[in-house]
């Protein structure tokens, strides 16, 4: 079974593309959610769970995996942080500047903070159909792409009137048929509770006392010529 370099990337992914197309209306001032996560290959099923809290300052999204264990990704104060609470440690990275928040803030692109989302501005895929997930009426979603005997296919779920358009289930297929190769593996990810306008402190996002912290300077960006 393929490993992922983060459990979250392909919902990380999916949340970029929603706040490109959020519908208009108050926006909270907290999210919460619960994700189920299971991954299917050749050599079974996985499943995992997080749990990602949201305000316009802050982001926490908590990883309990069966099988590499329980991670923390935190955005506090212009500051990105993983954090391993088996070692009790953390890595603390610079956020870049476009990531960085005003006194004000913006919850939507705090959701972008986290690390492996890309640029909010992508290009949402078909719709294919509609379904209701929890209650809220979807879009549903999908883009498939074909090259060199590998298919990838992503289908999203995408509320209509939840505002940020979070993506209530997310199913990415990757199909390798050549000479010798018969592979298929898929990602699941679904959210099972949501919450909105939460009350949260500042000590959810903090890094937790006495945990390593290392600071680790981003690379040098090359200067234009």
């Amino acid at each position: 079974m393929r490993t992922w370099r983060l459990p979250l990337a392909a919902a990380a992914v999916a949340l970029a593309l929603t706040v490109a197309s959020a519908a208009g209306g108050k926006l909270p001032r907290s999210l919460y959610l619960e994700v189920r996560s299971t991954d299917s290959g050749a050599s079974g099923k996985v499943t995992s769970t997080l749990k990602f809290w949201t305000t316009a300052q802050s982001s926490r999204l908590d990883i309990s995996h069966p099988l590499s264990g329980d991670q923390r990704f935190l955005v506090f104060k212009g500051y990105a942080y993983m954090v391993v609470p088996k070692a009790k440690a953390a890595i603390k990275t610079p956020l870049p500047p476009e990531l960085r928040v005003g006194a004000k803030g913006d919850i939507e692109r705090m959701i972008h903070a986290l690390p492996g989302i890309p640029d909010k501005n992508a290009k949402l895929p078909s719709k294919v159909r509609e379904e209701t997930l929890l209650g809220y009426k979807c879009d549903v979603l999908e883009v498939k792409a074909s090259r060199n005997g590998q298919t990838r296919r992503v289908t999203l779920w995408m509320p209509q009137t939840l505002r940020p358009r979070i993506p209530l289930k997310i199913v990415e297929t990757q199909i390798i048929q050549k000479k010798g190769v018969n592979l298929r593996e898929s990602r699941e990810l679904e959210v099972t509770k949501i919450k909105l306008n939460v009350p949260v402190t500042q000590a959810l996002f903090q890094v937790p006392k006495g945990y390593k912290v290392t600071l680790k300077k981003p690379p040098k960006r090359p200067r234009r010529k």
